[in-house]
């Protein structure tokens, strides 16, 4: 056991992926606390006591810094005065706060890269700004922990970001049991979509697909953010599209999977002639998908979109033609969709499922 402090601070409290890295990470010291932000999002699926660090608002970059500035005064009271603490955080927009801050200077500091925002890729003075803070800041970090191998080879790299010490912790499904519920067998295709539903290009195709076909049908279970009233209200509302509300992850997540034949696993449409997280990021809905042995649709471009070619586990998308990706998808049928089961039933769980074996380096070096 680590006789260090842990100080974990959730970017959102109710984040299930950031929740079990928490547990995950408990387990190895002798006392730990749990800190976070609020905002609009999923309720917690576990009771759990955490310090609530102030309210910050999705893509109010500016509004946060009075919100940071009374947070760093609650973590620093949380440090311990006779040993060291181990703080661990996510999200670009904090990390100069704790590097450059000389309260935390007897803290080891993990930060956590789970994406990396759109706004990093634009050629504006904002924008160099934010990439000069964050590599005067990361000179400050003990190490960096990222979510996709593609975020250190593909981003830090290239933008000659070299962290002291870095880890890979992929965003794998927490669960050990991957059986579903018996499927009600449909003469339409069922496609869900899953999560925070925030691509609008995504229910767009969607939507065009149940409106020109009669083989398939949509079931969604989500909170959607930044989609139109009128696109909520015809998706909701549409007879061949099941809205089914929020769900809570991982316990409903094998009902939720028993209901389809695939799995809509695309990141949010980027123009694939520019630069952007959707390159390097793996998505909860690529291993949730594959843990159940659930077929993927991708797009194109996306980090996804190699592995899913790679193994043949489902089909790629150019979410970029609307209409082309409509008439790819309506192409789609069982037959080919049994091959993609069978390919995924040949992979190893451990593709797809978290296990202790995936945090040994991160734990073998906070014992250091």
């Amino acid at each position: 056991m680590l006789d260090r402090k842990l100080l974990f601070i959730q970017s959102t409290f109710g984040d299930a992926h950031q929740m079990v890295r928490f547990f995950e990470l408990k387990k190895h010291y002798r006392e730990a606390q749990l800190l976070a932000f609020s905002r609009m999002y999923y309720e917690s699926t576990k009771e759990v006591n955490f310090i609530n660090l102030g309210k910050v608002r999705h893509g109010h970059l500016f509004s946060r810094i009075l919100v940071y500035f009374n947070a760093l005064k609650i973590i620093s009271s949380q440090q311990s005065d006779d040993r060291p603490s181990d703080i661990y955080f996510f999200g670009f927009d904090l990390l100069p706060w704790l590097a450059l801050s000389r309260r935390f200077k007897r803290s080891r500091l993990i930060f956590e890269i789970p994406d990396v925002r759109d706004k990093f890729f634009q050629k504006t003075l904002m924008t160099n700004l934010m990439k000069w803070f964050f590599k005067s800041s990361i000179k400050f970090v003990s190490a960096v922990v990222v979510t996709s191998e593609l975020f250190h080879s593909r981003f830090l790299r290239v933008n000659g970001i070299q962290p002291k010490h870095w880890f890979l912790l992929e965003n794998k499904v927490h669960l050990t049991d991957n059986e579903l519920k018996p499927k009600l067998q449909n003469r339409e295709i069922v496609i869900g979509y899953f999560g925070l539903l925030r691509c609008e290009r995504s229910l767009l195709v969607l939507k065009e697909l149940v409106d020109k076909s009669e083989n398939f049908k949509v079931v969604i279970h989500g909170y959607f953010m930044n989609i139109s009233e009128d696109l909520q209200s015809a998706i909701i509302n549409h007879s061949k599209i099941s809205y089914k509300g929020t769900y809570k992850s991982p316990q409903d997540l094998s009902e939720i999977y028993s209901q389809i034949d695939v799995s809509w696993v695309a990141y949010p449409f980027h123009d694939p002639q520019e630069e952007g997280n959707f390159r390097y990021a793996w998505t909860n809905r690529y291993y949730e998908a594959g843990f159940f042995g659930i077929p993927m649709i991708g797009n194109a471009h996306s980090g996804d979109a190699e592995k899913i070619i790679r193994n043949n586990f489902g089909m790629i998308l150019d979410l970029s033609d609307i209409t082309k990706a409509v008439n790819d998808l309506s192409k789609l049928d069982k037959e080919i969709i049994q091959e993609w089961r069978e390919a995924l039933s040949k992979t190893p769980v451990s593709e797809f499922m978290s296990t202790d074996e995936d945090y040994k380096p991160l734990i073998k070096y906070l014992q250091s």
